[in-house]
């Protein structure tokens, strides 16, 4: 199937009024090179960030709310809970006679206090910038082998 977009530019600087976005922090973007974290995860951090209220001091949705939301199973959804807790990206509050937590997010840290606290961080950053490194040299060396060949 083939989605038809709005081909509407989208320009963060411009705001409209019917238009509602999420403020993320750029520095999460870093965090998919935690072992165990994906852009699942980052997007699972979005959506509690999104029902945060500042005037309660956390976002409180449900699983079922956070897994119909993300298109994932409730187990799943807190077990990706659980992995952002892990990461330092939130806090979970147990409501023991609720269905549901209370979840604080947190800022996330720079890249550079990212790779100090974990340094498998930083190493996977850096063997995907390796790795990219050797892909364009590998293609470098068959264009122009192409260009040899072929003039």
């Amino acid at each position: 199937m083939k989605i038809t977009g709005s081909k509407s530019v989208f320009n963060k600087k411009e705001r409209t009024e019917d238009e509602y976005f999420i403020k993320l922090p750029s520095d999460i973007a870093h965090y998919m090179y935690v072992p165990g974290i994906s852009a699942r995860h980052t997007f699972l951090y979005a959506m509690i960030v999104d029902y945060y209220n500042p005037d309660y001091g956390y976002a409180w949705p449900s699983y079922i709310k956070l897994a119909t939301d993300l298109n994932r199973s409730t187990q799943t959804v807190g077990q990706d809970l659980r992995k952002l807790y892990d990461a330092g990206l939130i806090e979970i509050i147990k409501v023991p006679s609720k269905d549901y937590n209370r979840y604080v997010p947190y800022k996330p840290l720079t890249q550079g206090e990212l790779w100090l606290a974990c340094p498998e961080a930083g190493e996977n950053y850096r063997a995907k910038i390796k790795q990219l490194d050797e892909e364009r040299s590998r293609d470098h060396e068959k264009l122009r082998q192409l260009r040899t060949t072929y003039p």
